[in-house]
């Protein structure tokens, strides 16, 4: 507690224990009989004035009785100017008694105090615990405290990581030792130091959802240098690595509040941070399997082949990137024409005055398995197409309801997997019917495309445009529907492998090399692009606009 109270400049009161009635009646007798003096006494007490700083230093100058004070190290410090019953003021006269309580430290920084006692250092110093940090372990004597900005202060950034090491001795000769350690001979504002990453007076512990170096707020640390233009050009660093990173898979489940996917430490580890050249590095590629088992237990050296910060349409796998690439004008080369083709329509529609076709040809109408189906495949596109999304934008406000959730990480997981296991479940069903039903068979059939589809897709194009007028008169199914069908079902095949690649990881980084995940993150990511805006663009304008067909 004496170490406390150098904080907080607060003496243990004293409680009287019980006493016998007899004992009591005599106190509370010699109290009233004393009480017309306590008044007489109060003013006298405050009349007297704190002894001068000359009277202070009558004992206190060096080679004097009492404790030491170099009165010229006091004038050259933060406190000069400042009385010594400022920082002493129990002191009233001298001589004073020999043990005095500690000086607050808080009486002039309150912020500073409240904010180091209240968690980190603080509490473990309010428990008694020795070994706990108090206001000169860092900042030096206070007689001779000198600013920060001083070279031979113990809180400059040249010394501080020296000053933090008395206590953490093994993290400190780490940093000094990894790619963040202080040039010799040179003084960089650029480099790290403890208190960059950890705080200054409010040091929190790795483990407070509120600290600046809890799991989920690294990469944010991290990115204070490292999105940096300037210092990413100073020093010659990857411009594009907080981007890559917060768009890959553990970015995006950090920013969703996951502690178990992988932060910047969990690769790089945190203090002795080395380049990736250096043999030692845990991101050397000799060490990145390791590295990687450290969460991925099957990972083996095949891991080398591809890159984690790396996004598809900026992959270091060329692979990777021209698939990603060629998705992206297939999307745009598709969504263009459904759309082109849709406002055709409509405004022939319009022209006509026909909003909803009568039907022209013979109707099936739907079995109760068949609406069954489904209505369970647009709720289940539906909420993966929603929990598939949220993941790429998790501070949007359309994800807010995920993040109502205690864990939104696990949470957007596990209903993603919940609808896409129903999917493929209605998948599964629709196969097993065409399989084994005469209905299914016949279906099929008249679903496979055909030269007519492609005639007919001309004579609609010939009329929307008004150079024909006759529509052309359709099958069983049109080129409308079966186009739906049939990259319904080339979708839903996709989406299921790399699905299993992404989720079994394990497995595919024991088997398959890095890139293999790197392709089916980009390719499940496309295709679920492609089927939902095919599903607003094109599906939805024909269930409105020709119902008929949909019976």
């Amino acid at each position: 507690m004496t170490r406390a109270g150098i904080l907080l400049g607060v003496v243990r009161p004293f409680r009287p224990g019980t006493k016998p009635a007899f004992s009591r009646a005599v106190f509370w007798l010699v109290c009233a009989l004393l009480a017309t003096a306590v008044p007489a006494w109060s003013r006298g007490e405050a009349a007297t004035e704190p002894p001068a700083d000359e009277v202070c230093l009558m004992c206190h100058l060096r080679g004097r009785v009492g404790p030491a004070v170099d009165a010229e190290a006091l004038k050259a410090s933060e406190h000069t100017g400042l009385s010594c019953t400022a920082c002493h003021s129990t002191v009233r006269k001298v001589p004073h008694p020999e043990e005095l309580p500690p000086s607050a430290c808080g009486s002039c920084h309150a912020g500073e105090v409240r904010d180091y006692l209240s968690l980190g250092h603080g509490p473990l110093l309010a428990e008694g615990r020795t070994e706990a940090e108090t206001c000169g372990d860092c900042h030096g004597e206070p007689h001779s405290m000198i600013p920060q900005s001083n070279p031979d202060s113990p809180i400059n950034r040249g010394h501080l990581i020296g000053t933090c090491g008395q206590c953490h001795g093994d993290e400190a000769e780490d940093l000094l030792t990894g790619a963040h350690a202080p040039v010799p001979g040179a003084e960089s504002l650029d480099l790290p130091v403890c208190t960059d990453c950890h705080g200054i007076h409010l040091i929190l512990r790795v483990k407070d959802h509120t600290s600046p170096v809890f799991h989920t707020a690294v990469a944010r640390q991290c990115a204070g240098c490292h999105a940096d233009k300037d210092i990413v050009s100073r020093y010659g660093l990857r411009a594009d690595v907080v981007n890559t990173y917060d768009e890959s898979f553990h970015g995006l489940a950090v920013q969703y509040g996951s502690t178990r996917a992988a932060n910047c430490v969990s690769c790089h580890e945190d203090h002795r941070i080395l380049p990736p050249e250096d043999p030692k590095s845990p991101v050397n590629k000799a060490n990145l399997a390791a590295t990687c088992r450290k969460c991925h237990p099957g990972a083996d050296s095949s891991v080398a082949s591809g890159s984690v910060h790396s996004s598809p349409p900026r992959s270091t796998t060329p692979a990777v990137r021209y698939v990603a690439v060629a998705y992206m004008i297939l999307i745009a080369f598709t969504i263009l024409a459904m759309f082109a083709y849709d406002v055709l329509d409509f405004l022939r529609r319009a022209l006509s005055r026909v909003w909803n076709r009568k039907a022209t040809r013979k109707v099936y109408g739907w079995r109760v398995s068949q609406k069954i189906q489904y209505a369970l495949l647009v709720a289940s596109f539906a909420v993966l197409a929603y929990t598939g999304f949220a993941l790429n934008r998790p501070h949007s406000w359309w994800t807010a309801p995920i993040r109502w959730f205690d864990s939104p990480s696990d949470a957007r997981a596990l209903i993603h997997r919940i609808a896409a296991a129903v999917l493929i479940a209605v998948c599964v069903s629709h196969i097993l019917e065409v399989l084994l039903t005469k209905r299914g068979r016949e279906q099929a059939r008249a679903l496979r495309p055909r030269l007519k589809d492609f005639k007919d897709l001309l004579a609609q194009l010939k009329y929307n445009l008004g150079l024909s007028k006759q529509r052309p008169a359709f099958g069983r199914y049109n080129y409308v529907e079966k186009s739906e069908y049939w990259t319904l079902a080339w979708g839903a095949v996709v989406m299921t492998v790399t699905g299993f690649l992404l989720l079994a990881d394990n497995l595919t980084l024991r088997f398959l090399p890095l890139w293999v995940s790197e392709l089916a993150t980009g390719v499940h990511f496309f295709e679920a692009v492609l089927a939902g805006l095919a599903a607003i663009v094109w599906h939805a304008y024909w269930t409105v606009f020709d119902s008929h067909g949909h019976k």
